[in-house]
């Protein structure tokens, strides 16, 4: 039975040096919801991700994702996470075919499965004409439909998107929003964009953050927030 949060951080603090980016920062990301992280540029919102993923260790603080502590659990975690950093590394002599069949060896799943979900994904973004077409001769919307594709394959509980819509065209963004609006029916969705067409149309939680801590956690609907107290389990 999947926990009623999916993420839960605890008084986190982090500093690159002597530059302190996030302090005593607490959230919980309830499951199955698209929760937005806000901010500006600078807030943290690309490293409290990455702490998420394990890629970095807070200085102080308790980090919970899938009910597992980092770091110590991580390899308990970590094949049921799905990270896609704002800008993802691609394979520039690889086509997105080939991408997929990486991912599958790499994981350890059936590529006849991962193959027929990317089938789906490239079709529906516009991409199946490019599928054995090398990714250096893509530009950043297709490049970024390739990276988004290669997380959505393995249907991990928890996506961790930074950015994930950057350079798509409108109707590309407008396909992308369905599928993560269908794939948080089984996981969650955690996503940080500048994009307000994207937050409206995908976030039914957000939290913004500023200053290194949440400043506003709640409910989202585009025009109308319904408030909670900075800190509290928005589960309900």
């Amino acid at each position: 039975m999947a926990p009623a949060v999916a993420v839960e951080l605890k008084d986190v603090s982090m500093a690159y040096g002597e530059h302190t980016v996030l302090t005593g920062l607490s959230l919980s990301v309830p499951t199955r919801s698209r929760f937005a992280l806000l901010g500006p540029n600078g807030a943290g919102k690309s490293t409290l991700l990455r702490i998420l993923c394990n890629l970095l260790a807070p200085k102080r603080g308790q980090v919970l994702v899938l009910g597992c502590s980092l770091p110590a659990q991580f390899d308990q975690v970590k094949a049921k996470l799905g990270y896609l950093p704002d800008n993802p590394p691609l394979y520039e002599q690889f086509s997105p075919m080939e991408h997929f069949d990486l991912i599958a060896t790499l994981w350890g799943l059936p590529q006849a499965i991962v193959r027929e979900r990317a089938e789906e994904y490239l079709h529906l973004l516009g991409l199946w004409h490019e599928r054995n077409t090398w990714v250096e001769r893509f530009s950043k919307g297709m490049r970024r439909k390739v990276a988004l594709i290669s997380v959505l394959v393995r249907r991990p509980p928890l996506l961790l998107l930074d950015e994930p819509l950057d350079g798509l065209d409108p109707e590309s963004t407008d396909v992308a929003i369905e599928l993560l609006r269908n794939y948080s029916r089984e996981g969650t969705v955690l996503f940080t964009s500048h994009n307000q067409y994207l937050v409206d149309a995908l976030a039914d939680h957000a939290g913004i953050l500023a200053n290194g801590r949440i400043q506003w956690v709640g409910l989202y609907r585009p025009g109308q927030m319904d408030t909670h107290p900075v800190g509290k389990d928005v589960t309900g």
